[in-house]
């Protein structure tokens, strides 16, 4: 489904889509109605100049007598109608038309003008555009038409052209709706493909519609991408489990030839080298089993083992089994749990991550007395946290500790590999969580959220 928001990439589609139907709607009524509007004026003016010609035409061909004449059957004939007629002798006396008052200061010129007129049996005068002509007897030939129906055209004609607008407005808003909610449809199905794979579902793949558009190309590119992920991710299982065989294999065996050595020997120096040697083999099998996981846990692997459980009980696991450790090196476990939480999860790999964070907060949090286990709901969100009192981790360097291998000053006096927070970081991600480390003021909070999936 197409999300619409104000930063959304659906918005500024439709938005632009919009904008681009109105500046094109907009750009072709404006030039209509100053087309209809000069066609009116053009139509108006072309009615006075033919009238014009005709009453000159009549003076020329029989005199000033037909000219009157033929004005006072114009008048009659047009009746109300809006054009204006009007003929003066050379002393300004109105000789025939339908003008009752007529302007002094009039001369003859060719060009229009707007006066103010008022027709006989009119009360008010009103605007009129007229040109007046000189006759050769030196009386005045005033042809016109009032200014009021050429108004009422060119209202009815912006008033048209607004519902016009407005119809464009609408047809616009819906073709723009209807365009970017079908290129939302299609790249949220793209996303949700996305997604379901992003959480391990590999086997997902983007539905074609056989019509050879750039959407269809675009997914069956996306489709063959992941067919190549999902075989790489099906090698890499077999590669990690075989790794985890092939090489755990002649660990333990040197572990087993180290021990039997120890047992066969009375040497001192002998000795604390074996021992320092099968101390160092425990290391490299840690490491080897935490590097396995990690890589397992990035490929979306484990997925299948998620279950359902409280989150509660995990805790309070995890405090019973650590509580005594705790104790002989100084700290005191306690759980703050306010509600029964229950969430689905990996809960090896869940219970591995956490006691990665004790085990951190045991060997590194100098000077603490307090780890404190704690789950609580933000929204749709479980937030795992174990908190100690400790030194912590300054803000700058949070980002580094991390890192895969990533090992802050403190941390090198330790036995470690660098691979504890990597893996916390990473079974996070195999649930769609983050982890985040925090100050707990004084002290360190390492915080993993985890979305409700129930």
């Amino acid at each position: 489904m197409a999300k619409f928001g104000l930063r959304s990439t659906t918005t500024r589609i439709a938005a632009a889509l919009l904008l681009v139907q109105l500046v094109g709607v907009g750009v072709t009524l404006v030039i209509l109605q100053n087309a209809t509007e000069r066609s009116i004026k053009n139509d108006s003016r072309a009615f006075v100049r033919e009238l014009q010609t005709d009453l000159v035409e009549t003076y020329n061909d029989d005199g000033e007598d037909a000219l009157v004449k033929a004005i006072v059957r114009r008048v009659r004939i047009m009746g109300s109608h809006d054009a204006v007629i009007g003929l003066v002798s050379s002393n300004n006396r109105l000789l025939a038309g339908n003008v009752a008052n007529w302007p002094s200061g009039l001369a003859a010129t060719p060009d229009w003008k707007v006066i103010s007129l008022r027709r006989i049996g009119e009360k008010a005068p009103i605007l009129t555009n007229v040109t007046i002509t000189q006759l050769p007897n030196r009386s005045l030939l005033l042809t016109g038409n009032t200014l009021a129906e050429d108004q009422k055209l060119r209202a009815s004609a912006r008033q048209a052209f607004l519902y016009a607008s407005l119809l464009g407005l609408i047809l616009a808003a819906i073709g723009s709706f209807v365009l970017a909610t079908y290129i939302g449809g299609k790249v949220s199905k793209i996303t949700d493909v996305a997604d379901q794979v992003a959480r391990g579902k590999l086997d997902r793949r983007i539905i074609l519609d056989a019509s050879d558009d750039a959407f269809d190309r675009l997914g069956h590119a996306i489709n063959n991408m992941l067919g190549r992920v999902e075989t790489l991710v099906n090698e890499l299982r077999f590669v990690t489990d075989s790794l985890a065989h092939d090489l755990r294999s002649p660990v333990a065996r040197m572990k087993a030839t180290i021990e039997r050595a120890i047992l066969g020997t009375r040497d001192s120096v002998a000795l604390q080298a074996l021992s320092f040697a099968a101390d160092e083999t425990d290391s490299l099998n840690r490491m080897l089993t935490t590097a396995i996981q990690i890589g397992r846990a990035e490929a979306g692997l484990g997925r299948d083992q998620f279950q359902t459980f409280q989150i509660a009980d995990m805790l309070d696991d995890m405090a019973e089994m650590y509580g005594p450790l705790a104790e002989e090196n100084g700290f005191q476990m306690t759980c703050d749990i306010p509600v029964q939480i229950c969430i689905q999860a990996h809960r090896e790999l869940l219970g591995q991550a956490i006691a990665n964070l004790i085990d951190n907060a045991l060997k590194y949090a100098k000077g603490a007395n307090v780890i404190i286990l704690s789950a609580k709901m933000v929204g749709n969100i479980v937030a795992v946290a174990v908190a100690d009192n400790g030194p912590g981790i300054a803000e700058e360097r949070r980002d580094e500790a991390l890192q895969r291998y990533g090992r802050l000053d403190l941390a090198r006096q330790e036995a470690g590999a660098g691979l504890g927070l990597s893996l916390v970081a990473t079974v996070a991600h195999l649930h769609d969580g983050t982890l985040q480390l925090e100050d707990n003021s004084p002290g360190l909070k390492a915080v993993l959220l985890l979305p409700i999936t129930l």
